[in-house]
């Protein structure tokens, strides 16, 4: 059985321009997203339990009804048994949760 814990709480989308960081913590965000086309401009981005996540980590799910991931968009493995969830809202809001098995 999978546990999937969430706040359901929109979080903002936000491109790497609009970031106001210490130069060195940008830094670091276009090293670990390196591979991404467009960098700056990619309006992608959001906080999540003190990390920067991008929506392209995400691998597509397609989960059918009574599915334990059914209403979630994306998921990223932390490990064989938990990762990170997410539900795009609309182009500037996602939500994000926890599943654990």
């Amino acid at each position: 059985m999978t546990t999937i814990t969430t706040n359901n709480i929109p979080r903002d989308l936000f491109s790497l321009s609009e970031l106001s960081l210490l130069p060195e913590i940008q830094q670091q965000i276009r090293n670990d997203f390196d591979w991404l086309e467009d960098l700056e401009e990619s309006c992608c981005f959001f906080s999540y339990r003190g990390r920067i996540h991008h929506l392209e980590s995400f691998l597509h799910v397609t989960a059918e009804s009574g599915s334990d991931f059914y209403g979630w968009h994306g998921a990223e493995a932390d490990s064989y048994f938990s990762g990170t969830l997410v539900k795009v809202l609309d182009d500037e809001q996602v939500i994000v949760g926890r599943w654990a098995s």
